[in-house]
């Protein structure tokens, strides 16, 4: 298959499903409490405007992306601001992937074998694993006690 096509399918595909995090915060921001909704946008002012970048390097790389969409969800981060970062990080993933794919093929097979259930279930939890933790932490906290310190002294 051509890594081209392979791409811009897996990109399209993934920027747009990882997309149902967003919307799970946007509307269920309705179902949460006052505190969280208020330790989400705290979380989401803590970047300011590196929120693009951080989309893009969180759907760039391996790393749970869908989880930060839920926080920019909630506190209602423009939707064309996250997902414009994030076709572009999973265009470039995909197509890493797809070109590498093609080059390895045979290797992937031999480490990898003909399923994946475990890697999947794994995944699985880890992002759940994640996603608590994410909902549990007072951020505001957490950021006044080690990022402000230091600015406070000087």
């Amino acid at each position: 298959m051509d890594p081209v096509v392979l791409a811009l399918a897996g990109g399209l595909g993934s920027s747009i499903g990882v997309l149902t995090g967003y919307f799970l915060g946007y509307y269920g921001r309705a179902i949460i409490g006052e505190n969280q909704q208020r330790k989400m946008n705290f979380l989401v002012k803590i970047f300011g405007g590196n929120i693009p970048i951080v989309i893009f390097i969180f759907a760039f790389t391996p790393l749970p992306d869908a989880l930060i969409f839920i926080p920019l969800g909630i506190a209602r981060y423009s939707l064309v601001k996250v997902w414009i970062p994030n076709f572009v990080g999973k265009l470039l993933m995909s197509y890493v992937l797809a070109y590498a794919g093609r080059l390895s093929v045979g290797f992937i097979r031999v480490l990898f074998g003909e399923g994946g259930w475990i890697g999947a279930i794994l995944t699985t939890a880890f992002l759940i694993a994640v996603l608590i933790v994410m909902f549990k932490l007072d951020w505001e906290k957490i950021f006044e006690k080690y990022f402000l310190k230091g600015v406070k002294q000087n």
